[in-house]
């Protein structure tokens, strides 16, 4: 009676379970481009899941593995992959150090550690003052509250934000990126770079080629947007939101809910606001 029980509750279950699909796999080479599996500095795992709709990838670095969901994110990863990978070099070069020493000295003594032995202290230091940046936050534009990913109102007004931008947007990445060792690493380099000090153009000319056409098509609305996010600060992308969803007849409400949502970075809410302008 018991066996007969618990097979009347599981049937059902079975049941409806048939009447879905499993998830299948493609091979590497059939998912992603070419261009793209060559060109990333890490290993994607092969075959690669596919639920009927999307891809879903692993990647896998040295110290990372990055679980990424449809072939554009692919994309997106490999050139944070590879910027790291860039920056990691130039971490080790005399220059490096030295714009390091240049950069401290301007913020006075209080970066006395990095003066006294940049390659001990760069990356603790440097990593440090980065993360106080993105985490103190700034609220400077009708109240917006800044987003989880944006760097502190000081740290935008020493220039150290507009430098860390400059070079995320040589390496083809996104300055406001979730990805926490790809921060670290742009702080550093930001950091360095702040006495302008550092030479990367080859090396992110390096990181990103090949893969900038692999998976997204860049057009030249798509290039203005990113020139704007680059030459703009956290503040004045929020007010540049603010009208073009203003002129697009939003109320008022609905615009402090989309605008102060700290979970969207600067460059979701203008690449979104963007796009609702496009539709008309």
């Amino acid at each position: 009676m018991k066996k007969a029980l618990a097979f009347a509750l599981v049937a059902p279950t079975l049941a409806v379970a048939a009447d879905y699909e499993t998830p299948g796999t493609l091979p590497l080479s059939t998912a992603a481009p070419a261009a793209l599996v060559d060109g990333i500095r890490a290993q994607i795992e092969d075959p690669v899941s596919n639920d009927g709709m999307m891809n879903s990838y692993t990647v896998v670095t040295e110290s990372e593995t990055y679980a990424v969901v449809s072939t554009h994110d692919l994309c997106m990863v490999a050139r944070e992959v590879n910027a790291i990978a860039e920056i990691s070099k130039l971490k080790g070069t005399a220059a490096f150090s030295e714009s390091a020493v240049e950069a401290a000295k301007s913020l006075g003594q209080g970066a006395m550690n990095i003066v006294q032995d940049p390659g001990a202290a760069l990356s603790g230091a440097a990593a440090g003052v980065g993360k106080a940046f993105r985490r103190l936050g700034d609220r400077i534009t009708k109240g917006d509250e800044s987003s989880e990913s944006e760097d502190s109102g000081f740290a935008q007004v020493i220039g150290f934000s507009k430098v860390k931008r400059e070079y995320a947007y040589e390496f083809g990445v996104d300055v406001y990126s979730n990805n926490e060792t790809l921060q670290e690493y742009l702080d550093n380099l930001a950091w360095a770079g702040y006495s302008g000090g550092v030479a990367f153009n080859v090396a992110a000319t390096a990181a990103t080629g090949g893969l900038a056409g692999a998976a997204i098509t860049a057009t030249n609305y798509t290039v203005a947007l990113e020139e704007m996010i680059r030459d703009s600060t956290p503040g004045d992308l929020r007010k540049k939101t603010r009208e073009v969803l203003q002129e697009q007849g939003f109320g008022e409400d609905l615009i402090n809910l989309f605008v102060r949502n700290a979970h969207l970075s600067p460059r979701h809410q203008t690449f979104i606001a963007g796009a609702l302008a496009t539709m008309g």
